[in-house]
Formats: C-alpha cells, sequence, structure tokens
C-alpha cells in the first residue's frame, strides 16, 4: 500500500513536471511558442498524413514516386487521428497531439 503510494506521487509529479516543461520550458528550449509546428521533420509527417487523408496516398510528395518512402507512417498515423478528431485544424490537432503524448510518457512512468 505504501509503495503504490509512493508511486502515484511520482507519476503525478511526473505529469506535472510534463505540463510545466510545455506551458513554460518548451518555448524557452525551442526559443518559440509554436514550438509543436516548426520542428524539424513535422512538416514531412503532416504532409504525409494530410496527403492520406486527403488523396488516400501515403506520401510526403505526391509529385514524386519515392515520396511514399519519405516517412514511416507511425508517427503520422497517430497525428492523422487528432487531425480528423479536430475536423481537419492543424493548430488543434497539434495541441490535442501534444496533450496525448504527455499522458502517453506519464503512463510509462508507472
Amino acid at each position: 500500500m505504501n509503495r503504490l503510494l509512493h508511486i502515484k506521487w511520482i507519476v503525478l509529479f511526473g505529469l506535472i513536471m510534463r505540463l510545466a516543461f510545455m506551458k513554460w520550458g518548451a518555448p524557452i528550449y525551442y526559443g518559440t511558442p509554436q514550438f509543436a509546428t516548426n520542428g524539424g521533420d513535422t512538416h514531412a509527417w503532416v504532409s504525409c498524413m494530410q496527403n492520406l487523408v486527403h488523396t488516400g496516398t501515403y506520401t510526403a510528395d505526391p509529385n514524386y514516386e519515392d515520396g511514399k518512402f519519405f516517412r514511416p507512417p507511425g508517427y503520422a498515423f497517430f497525428l492523422m487521428l487528432f487531425y480528423l478528431i479536430s475536423g481537419f485544424k492543424l493548430e488543434l490537432t497539434y495541441l490535442l497531439a501534444s496533450y496525448a503524448q504527455i499522458l502517453l510518457d506519464t503512463a510509462s512512468i508507472f
């Protein structure tokens, strides 16, 4: 019982630290409040996901035959879930995906 109580406090602390980093630390660390959209390869994942949703083809560049090999689909499918839930609004997609990642990270503490 006592050990489980300690784990709950550790998980809660981890959640608070992740939320605090997203709110205050990430904009400083990445140099912009739009840190989720300015990631180096975020646009490539989003392009693949949007092409799949809107054209039915998973590709980073529909004009290039090898475009489908630019990015593996794992993270794009993760983003696509939130893209569909948000009604194709990218800003909301990034926000929902960020919070989902915080919850997944926090669950991994346990």
